[in-house]
């Protein structure tokens, strides 16, 4: 729907109320209640996803300027109506969802976190900011009823890495309201969060229903996730069952709009195998993306080794297939039985059945092996089934008995550096200091995935992204696997290509269309806007177009011109580069991978204190000296020489979208409840503290900068009819 010039999702889903199990028999926390609010996937990374449970301030906001809500303090989540406590069955369920949505999200350089980082961490305050994210609120507070009456969640489209997202522009937060239970909070929480990463609704062009055109509900045991459906397996989606409406590639699009991929944490042919040594056990932790397969070598083995592979639970994406293949990398024996959901009892969902790789112990005799695991499809997926594009997620390897000891494995390297060009890097690093001598080196965290090199090797060339971080590991190898790594981390600054857009015009009598296509854009920078002229005559195209007509006046060779409109971030002489010696781990090391579920309590976080189910809900402060808000605030303002900002690019016109139908999730009551005193307007939320919250600082005056435009002229020619 359009609110406020902006491109809007109001979501609804398929009514689940009448099966759901009722608030009070949730399961038991799978956590202790004190960790329910420390909770993050991937600490570090500087891209947030906040899951907000306890209310938050929205003042001066896209939400409070376009739908007319109230500044002020909204009310949080709660399942017994209860605003100033956390019973168990709360705990339960927010710990669920968190570990859902973590796991949606895992194949992404992304934190999934439930303790509040402060808004620097989520918006974004211009393109040298390269700290955002979303801010998801799940509330159901009557107040916020304009926004959208009746859906299950709303978000801006795009708004993820929006770099306009400061100040009144704030397109915060992502609002979710109430569900039946975690697993469909989890899912609205990825379908909402999906649309600010760009993603559009999957629906079937022959439904009969406008509510199935637009909003998919699945097939066989599967649904995609930007459409709507209760059922157990529930994937990202390229458009690839039958009479999709929407073909968009969902992994591309989100890693487009700023959310970075993961590199491959394991080698992907027989070639590239990631050497885990002769052992009695092994233990990998790993994340499959689209299409992937991860390779492992093992030995030389006594006898054949016995595999399984197990993912993430409910809620999990991931069909797992794993398998132990020879030496000669033909296969031995696999694991994959056939995925199916069943419906337990009290449950407003299904729940899959079939995902795991149960074990595995083939016969077979001495010598190396290989074992792989990948994510797989059920079926087909034009009828009843699902490909293996959406089959992502994390899993745990045990591989066993491949030996009748254990050898010890070398130390961490003495050190590790990188020095960096742009798109180019060079990484190095020394022998460890002491300990069994290496027979090679394992370089993990860049692009095309680990790389295994000889002994004698201690530099090595690599590509690095423009506007990320980028996190190596280096591990020394020997026969008895890999040792302690050490790792670095380093943002690389983006930059700006020299490389001019493609242009081409085709005429038809006075009637000219121009078509472009953009440069290749390693550096990452952010394209606003694009400058077309037209025999000097400027016509400003958004950042997503790519074609324009115009008319002329007269025939004759007219000039056209067109020039991108480009914003890089400036250098940083090394701020941010972070390494870690011998025998310690970087938050995002790249032998770091399972962290679903993990919590860590930050420097001056104040619990809630905790009390059974009497726990006093307190407001969480979040006071992090030097921390996050400090050393990874905006970055924002005019570069140093830069001419005065553009203006802003058009914004296209949205379209609108449907409502939820009668008995859905939320709806508003018809009256305010006489006991919630009326809510007055507070002081804004940017550059103050909300109740309970640390105060941030906002940058003012950033703004678009051009940095390198390119021209291009192509002239037009045309001729004066004759009499």
């Amino acid at each position: 729907m359009a609110s406020g010039g902006r491109l809007v999702y109001a979501d609804t889903f398929p009514d689940a109320s009448t099966s759901a199990r009722a608030a009070g028999t949730q399961a038991a926390p799978s956590l202790p209640p004190e960790a329910t609010f420390t909770l993050h996937s991937r600490p570090g990374s500087r891209h947030t996803i906040f899951l907000d449970f306890d209310g938050a301030e929205v003042s001066d906001t896209y939400w409070n300027h376009a739908s007319g809500i109230p500044d002020g303090q909204y009310d949080g989540f709660t399942l017994d109506g209860d605003l100033s406590t956390f019973n168990s069955d709360e705990h339960a369920y927010v710990q669920e969802t968190w570990r859902i949505v973590a796991e949606v999200f895992a194949a992404y350089d992304v934190d999934v976190t439930t303790e509040d980082p402060g808004p620097a961490a989520y918006d974004r305050g211009g393109v040298a900011d390269d700290t955002y994210g979303d801010h998801v609120l799940f509330s159901n507070d009557p107040d916020s009823g304009p926004i959208c009456a009746g859906c299950a969640g709303i978000a801006v489209f795009g708004a993820f890495a929006d770099p306009t997202e400061e100040g009144t522009n704030s397109l915060e937060p992502v609002w979710v309201r109430r569900q039946p239970n975690a697993f469909l909070a989890a899912t609205v929480t990825a379908h909402e969060v999906g649309h600010t990463l760009g993603l559009n609704h999957d629906g079937v062009t022959t439904a009969t229903s406008a509510q199935e055109r637009e909003y998919y509900s699945g097939q066989g045991a599967w649904n995609p996730i930007m459409g709507s459906g209760l059922h157990g397996i529930v994937q990202f989606s390229n458009g690839d069952y039958a009479n999709a409406t929407n073909k968009q590639d969902d992994f591309a699009t989100m890693a487009a709009t700023g959310l970075p991929l993961l590199p491959d944490d394991a080698g992907s042919t027989a070639a590239t195998a990631t050497s885990l040594g002769a052992r009695t056990s092994s233990t990998v932790e790993g994340v499959i993306t689209s299409r992937d397969v991860d390779y492992y070598k093992v030995g030389p083995c006594t006898a054949a080794p016995s595999v399984e592979a197990l993912g993430n639970g409910d809620g999990s994406a991931l069909d797992l297939r794993a398998e132990v293949r020879r030496a000669d990398d033909s296969l031995l024996a696999f694991s994959d039985p056939a995925s199916a959901e069943v419906i337990p009892g009290g449950f407003a969902h299904r729940t899959a059945t079939g995902m795991d790789a149960p074990r595995i112990s083939p016969a077979g005799g001495a010598g190396t092996y290989y074992v792989t695991v990948r994510g797989v499809g059920n079926g087909n997926p034009l009828t009843t089934g699902y490909s293996a594009y959406g089959s992502v997620g994390t899993y745990t390897l045990s591989v066993d008995g491949c030996a009748a000891s254990n050898g010890a494995a070398p130390d961490a390297p003495a050190s590790i550096d990188l020095t960096t060009s742009k798109g180019s890097g060079t990484l190095t690093w020394s022998a460890p200091a002491s300990g069994p001598v290496p027979t090679g080196y394992r370089i993990s965290g860049i692009a095309g995935g680990p790389v295994e090199v000889a002994a004698g090797t201690t530099t090595r060339a690599i590509t690095v992204p423009g506007g990320y971080d980028v996190h190596v590991a280096v591990a020394a190898l020997n026969g008895s696997g890999a040792g302690a790594p050490a790792t670095l981390t380093r943002h690389i600054a983006s930059w700006v290509p020299t490389t001019a857009p493609a242009v081409s015009v085709t005429t038809s009598g006075l009637k000219a269309t121009i078509r472009w296509t953009p440069a290749a854009n390693p550096g990452n920078a952010y394209l606003s806007h694009w400058l077309l002229t037209v025999d000097g005559r400027l016509l400003p195209q958004t950042g997503p177009t790519r074609s324009a007509t115009v008319t002329f006046s007269s025939y004759g060779t007219h000039t056209v011109t067109l020039a991108p409109e480009m914003e890089a971030e400036p250098a940083r002489d090394g701020a941010g580069a972070h390494a870690q010696g011998p025998g310690r781990r970087s938050a995002l090391g790249a032998e770091d991978r399972h962290r679903l579920l993990r919590h860590r309590r930050r420097p001056g976080h104040r619990d809630r204190a905790v009390g059974g189910s009497g726990e006093q809900r307190r407001r969480r402060r979040h006071v992090v000296p030097g921390g996050r808000g400090a050393d990874r605030g905006r970055q924002g303002g005019r570069h140093e020489g830069c001419p005065a900002p553009c203006p802003p690019a058009p914004v296209p016109t949205p379209s609108g979208w449907p409502r939820a139908p009668t008995g859905s999730a939320w709806s508003p009551p018809t009256s305010r409840d006489p006991r919630r005193p009326r809510r007055t307007p507070g002081p804004s939320s940017r550059g103050s503290a909300r109740p309970g919250r640390a105060a941030q600082t906002t940058d003012s005056g950033s703004g678009f900068c051009p940095v390198g435009p390119t021209w291009i002229s192509v002239p037009i020619s045309g001729h004066t009819p004759q009499s």
